[in-house]
This record gives structure tokens, sequence and C-alpha cells, in this order.
């Protein structure tokens, strides 16, 4: 049997118009089986899948999540400044952190100036913050600190007494005993 035998039992069309003994064999357009995505049907899901993001996603999650998120990383961002202030200006600084008035701060000493660390005690004169704030604050409605801690980080940046932990609402935030090294795990 010939090849152009076979190729017309099996369907296919064959042309004769090749040059040469083997006859060349004609695909027509619709025989052949595309597959895949049109850009019209992939730009029509992305635009549904944005529109589910924008209304569906803040409804899944809720405003309470986001303001313990936000409270996690402002006390966080205050604990890790205070350690590296510390540890630059060689001068003792204060942070408590209070179940009782579900609030936080950061505090120099009270005669501290930009030459001299001063002497006196601590709680009248918070941190100031890059961004021209301070760094004291409140915990959001939701929120809750359920066990707060009061230290010192010395000139070298080691919590005095020692370090510990701070939770609320379930999570923790961890201050390293011998490095003053702040972590959430």
């Amino acid at each position: 049997m010939c090849l152009r035998q076979s190729l017309l039992r099996t369907g296919k069309a064959v042309s004769n118009t090749g040059t040469g003994l083997f006859p060349v064999p004609v695909f027509h357009a619709m025989s052949v089986r595309q597959s895949g995505w049109t850009l019209i049907e992939l730009v029509t899901v992305l635009v549904l899948l944005s529109a589910l993001a924008i209304f569906a996603g803040p409804r899944l999650i809720g405003q309470a999540d986001i303001d313990r998120l936000q409270f996690e990383q402002q006390l966080l961002n205050a604990l890790r400044y205070a350690h590296k202030q510390a540890i630059n200006s060689g001068c003792a600084i204060r942070v408590e952190v209070r179940a009782a008035s579900n609030d936080y701060g950061v505090y120099l000493r009270d005669d501290a100036t930009a030459t001299s660390c001063g002497s006196a005690g601590f709680g009248a004169r918070p941190l100031p913050d890059p961004a021209g704030g301070v760094y004291t604050g409140n915990a959001p409605d939701g929120v809750t600190i359920s066990s707060g801690l009061a230290f010192t980080f010395d000139g070298l940046g080691r919590p005095q007494p020692a370090g510990g932990s701070i939770t609320f609402n379930g999570r923790s935030i961890v201050v390293e005993g011998e490095t003053g090294y702040v972590y959430a795990p």
C-alpha cells in the first residue's frame, strides 16, 4: 500500500502538488482542534476576580483583625526603635506596656538633652519617632493587653531588670533578656 492510499484511509486529504515522489498532506483549518483561552475570556475572568477581591475582601478580613495587626506592628516598631536608640545614643530608654490602662509608652529620662542622657526619672518625656510623633499609644477597641511589661533598655540595648513577653488577644511580643532582641513569634 502506498502512502497516498494510507492517508486516504485515515481520512486526511492528499494533494499531488508537492514536488518529488511523495504526496503532500493537506490539513484543513477546521480539522485542527485548538485549546486554551482567548484574550477576551482571560480579561473577563481577571475583571471578575478583581471585583470580587475589592468588594468581598474587606468583609472576609474584619476591622478588628486589621486593628489588632496595626497595633501589633506599632508596638513592635516602638520597641525595636527604643532598642536601637538606646544602643546608638548610649542612653537608657524606658518601655512600659500597661495591661491595666491598655496602653504603652517609650520614654527618655526627664532631664535628657541632645548631648546628655540625664539622670532623672522616666515618665514625662516620650521618645520622639522620626515621623514627628511620639512612641505612646492606646490599644484600639477589641484589643486587650492581658500581660504587660516594664523595663529599661540600658546603653548596650539590654533590657533591665530582664526581658519578657507582652500578650494581647492571643498574640505575644517577646523581648530577649540577654540581647534585647524584639520579635513576635
